[in-house]
C-alpha cells in the first residue's frame, strides 16, 4: 500500500512539474494558462494507468506521466458539450467549464502530443517499428471514441458483438502500457508474440475495466453506450471472468508474480461488478 501512495505522489509531482521541452539547442516553456490547465485536468486522478508503469518500473516516471496525460486529454475531449456533455469531472466542474471549450480542446491536443513526445524520447534509440506501434495504440484511442459517438447516436445495436471497436479507446491505453513495460523490462523483441500478448493483455485489463465501469453507469447509459445492457448481466460478468483469467496467466507468464497493486485493481474491478 505505502508503494503505491508513493507512486501517486510521484505521478502528481511529476505533473506539476511539467514545465519546459529540452533539446540540445533550446529550452521550450510551456505557456502558464497550458500549464494551469493540465494540472486541473490530471490532479485528483486515481492515477491507474501511471501505476501500473510505475507497478513494473519503478524508475520511470516520465513514463507514467505521459500515460496519465494522454488518459487525461481523452476525457476531457470526453466531456465536450460535443461529446458527452458532461459537466462534473473528478469531482469537480469539467475542464471545459473550468477553462473554455477552445482552451481545453487545444491543450487535449498538446498533451497527446506532449504525452506521444515523451514516450518517444524514452524509446529514441529503438527502431521504428517501435514507435509505430505506440501511435498505433493512441491512434486506436481516437478511433474508438469516434466510434463510441457514432454508436451512441445511431438506435441500431445489431452490431453489440463488435467490442473490438466499441472498447477501443479503453483497451487501446493499455495496450501501450504494456508495450512500455515489455520494452522497459527486455522481455521481447517486436514479433507477433510481443503484439499478440501485449495486446491481450490490454484487451483484457481493459474489457475488466469497461464491464466494471458500465456497471456503475448501468442505470444512466443509455443501451448503446453501455456494454452490459448491450450483452445482459450474466453474459458480461461470464465475459469478465473469462478475461481476468486470461489476463492473469498471460502477466504472470510473461511479467511476474501479481504484486499487490494488480491484486488490489482487479478485485475493486470485481467488487464494482458485484454490487
Amino acid at each position: 500500500m505505502q508503494v503505491v501512495k508513493s507512486n501517486i505522489t510521484q505521478i502528481e509531482s511529476g505533473i506539476k512539474n511539467l514545465d519546459c521541452i529540452y533539446d540540445s539547442k533550446n529550452i521550450i516553456k510551456i505557456p502558464q494558462l497550458i500549464k494551469d490547465i493540465i494540472n486541473y485536468s490530471c490532479i485528483g486522478g486515481k492515477y491507474i494507468r501511471g501505476c501500473l508503469i510505475l507497478d513494473s518500473c519503478p524508475k520511470e516516471i516520465n513514463l507514467a506521466v505521459a500515460i496519465e496525460l494522454i488518459h487525461s486529454a481523452s476525457l476531457i475531449i470526453d466531456d465536450l458539450p460535443c461529446m458527452d456533455n458532461d459537466l462534473i469531472r473528478r469531482g469537480k466542474a469539467s475542464t471545459f467549464k473550468q477553462y473554455g471549450e477552445k482552451n481545453t480542446l487545444m491543450t487535449a491536443f498538446l498533451m497527446v502530443n506532449y504525452g506521444y513526445y515523451l514516450i518517444v524520447n524514452e524509446f529514441k534509440e529503438y527502431d521504428i517499428k517501435y514507435l509505430n506501434r505506440f501511435f498505433e495504440c493512441i491512434m486506436n484511442l481516437i478511433t474508438g471514441q469516434i466510434y463510441d459517438i457514432n454508436n451512441e447516436n445511431n438506435e441500431n445495436t445489431e452490431n453489440k458483438d463488435n467490442k473490438d471497436l466499441y472498447l477501443y479507446k479503453t483497451t487501446s491505453i493499455f495496450q501501450l502500457i504494456f508495450c512500455i513495460i515489455f520494452l522497459k523490462k527486455n522481455i521481447e523483441i517486436l514479433d507477433e508474440d510481443f503484439i499478440n500478448d501485449t495486446k491481450k493483455l490490454g484487451d483484457n485489463l481493459g474489457y475488466m475495466y469497461q464491464i466494471s465501469d458500465d456497471m456503475i453507469d448501468y442505470n444512466i447509459d443509455i443501451v448503446n453506450a453501455n456494454y452490459i445492457k448491450r450483452n445482459g448481466v450474466v453474459n458480461s460478468k461470464k465475459e469478465f471472468i473469462k478475461c481476468q483469467k486470461e489476463f492473469v496467466n498471460i502477466y504472470e507468464k510473461r511479467i511476474g508474480k501479481k504484486s499487490f497493486f494488480i491484486k488490489n485493481l482487479i478485485n475493486k474491478l470485481k467488487k464494482q461488478l458485484n454490487q
